[in-house]
């Protein structure tokens, strides 16, 4: 670990000076500021902005040349800490604050560590009885060569590395969408630590990976970097706004590069010069410019052979299935035609207006149960569907005067049906939304029916439900109703009888008028 970590400076400015090239060249050749010159062991001074200086000329360490330094030679420093150059660098800091080391450790503990720190791991018995007994002057090395040939090396040190460049695997914002593809990346991260690849390596196949990987599927994956991040998928339809949402998309981008390969916070640049470090504005838009073609989506990557193969594979089947389905479509709408030459016998039945998002209400003769339920035939957005509809609030009224909803969960209802189950926060589409007497937070039902059970007998006589109560959603599916359905009551909680449909309603829309006619 101590000759690695001697080397790692070293590796990460290569790799920020070739980050700074490869955005250059991709650019069109525009030089950024960083790019002063700075052959006479200076710091690009012509770049540095006259606020930056305080921090940025020939003082701030990041931003200085490489220099070879001599290690202190520490005379009272203890024999074990004068053999490595990095110690003898730490014992001095030690020293001049009056603080002396620790003891060495025994070889349980340091065996401990060590398995610890590069696979997150505690040593197998018989590895940590293996070394305590190896007397060799090679014993500890032995160690860390294995440690560090161990797949648990690369999931260990690999996850880090995740966290600094924003990998994550939902999307982020209002619909935090689950990405369910992103494990590829993750796997080229761990075989990238456990195959000891370059830093600059990795940098340049995380920037362009699909320029420097053609035909390679494991160096390809590598720009998956690019869009692993937060995402707003959500959209909007004012030009204003899109454009704002597209330029914090590649802002995202830009940030990421500028702290996890350069440690610079570069998107301060993004509204003007930046106050502390040499990164001007024109730098932050010759980036801008660079990362201007990246979109985020989803795409095959596999060579192209096997992308050959798999077409080949794919094709008989194919053309099957587009047979198959010309073959039905032409048997629906065959038998749609008929339907619709009897099309006033059909809809002569439909004698009261069609469902609507605002209030349905059923009434039917009273009747005491303890349970009732909707039953789902087709949704307002697919006739054929059972699932997918949404609800804010099932009512169910006793009969007689002072009638109360006793489906109300404030008079003990309990409400029961399957929903749609965000991963980020399970309860958001709960059937408990539709009982609680509040319009606009709506159950999304992930089946065909939504149940109610009252606290004790009662005599009913009407149901009211909804999915948008304040009519406040028309025209866009955030409040998706059902169209075909079903009410159903239960004195047992076991036996259900129909009490009401919708089947004498007019056809909701088009579609479900189709559906209709073709049954």
């Amino acid at each position: 670990m101590m000759y690695y970590r001697s080397i790692l400076g070293v590796l990460i400015r290569n790799a920020c000076w070739l980050l700074m090239a490869l955005i250059v060249f991709l650019s069109g050749g525009n030089r950024p500021s960083l790019f002063a010159d700075d052959r006479d062991s200076k710091i690009p001074v012509a770049s540095i902005t006259k606020q930056s200086a305080n921090k940025a000329e020939g003082v701030w360490w990041s931003l200085r040349p490489l220099a070879v330094m001599e290690p202190p030679s520490n005379k009272d420093a203890p024999v074990d800490w004068n053999q490595h150059p990095i110690d003898r660098f730490i014992f001095q800091k030690l020293k001049e604050r009056n603080l002396r080391p620790s003891a060495s450790s025994d070889k349980t503990r340091l065996v401990r560590r060590a398995s610890y720190d590069l696979t997150g791991l505690p040593p197998s018995p018989d590895a940590a009885s293996d070394f305590v007994l190896d007397e060799s002057p090679e014993a500890y090395e032995k160690v860390i060569d294995r440690l560090l040939a161990s797949p648990a090396y690369g999931e260990r040190w690999g996850r880090h590395w995740l966290d600094v460049i924003r990998f994550g695997e939902s999307r982020g914002f209002e619909r935090n969408e689950i990405i369910r593809n992103a494990w590829p990346f993750r796997d080229y991260i761990i075989r990238s630590f456990n195959r000891d690849k370059p830093f600059d390596r990795l940098i340049m196949e995380h920037l362009a990976g699909d320029v420097i990987g053609v035909d390679q599927p494991d160096v390809e994956i590598g720009t998956t970097f690019l869009v692993c991040g937060p995402y707003d998928d959500v959209g909007n339809q004012d030009p204003k706004q899109a454009a704002q949402i597209r330029a914090n998309t590649i802002d995202e981008i830009i940030r990421t590069c500028g702290e996890a390969f350069l440690g610079l916070t570069v998107g301060c640049a993004r509204c003007h010069n930046h106050k502390f470090d040499p990164i001007q504005q024109k730098d932050y838009y010759s980036w801008y410019a660079t990362f201007a073609g990246v979109r985020h989506g989803e795409r095959v990557v596999a060579t192209t052979r096997r992308k050959k193969d798999f077409d080949m594979a794919m094709s008989p089947l194919t053309e099957e299935k587009s047979r198959l389905e010309k073959q039905r479509n032409d048997l629906r709408d065959s038998v749609f035609k008929r339907a619709e030459k009897k099309a006033d016998t059909i809809e002569k039945g439909y004698t009261r207006p069609a469902i609507d998002r605002i209030q349905t209400k059923e009434t039917f003769s009273p009747v005491q149960v303890t349970a009732v339920r909707l039953v789902v035939e087709g949704t307002e957005n697919n006739p054929k569907a059972t699932s997918g509809y949404h609800i804010d609030e099932f009512e169910a009224w006793t009969a007689g005067t002072n009638s109360t909803n006793v489906a109300a969960a404030a008079h003990g209802g309990k409400a029961e049906g399957r929903s749609r189950v965000p991963e980020d926060f399970a309860d958001a589409y709960s059937p408990d939304l539709t009982i609680d007497g509040v319009y606009g937070a709506r159950w999304l039902a992930a089946g065909s029916t939504l149940t109610v059970r009252f606290s004790q007998p009662e005599m009913i006589d009407r149901v009211v439900f909804s999915s948008d109560r304040p009519g406040a959603t028309a025209g866009n599916g955030v409040a998706a109703f059902v169209s075909e359905y079903r009410i159903e009551v239960s004195s047992d909680n076991q036996n259900w009888k129909e009490v009401a449909n919708s089947y004498d309603r007019h056809s909701l829309n088009d579609s479900h008028r189709r559906k209709r006619f073709f049954d």
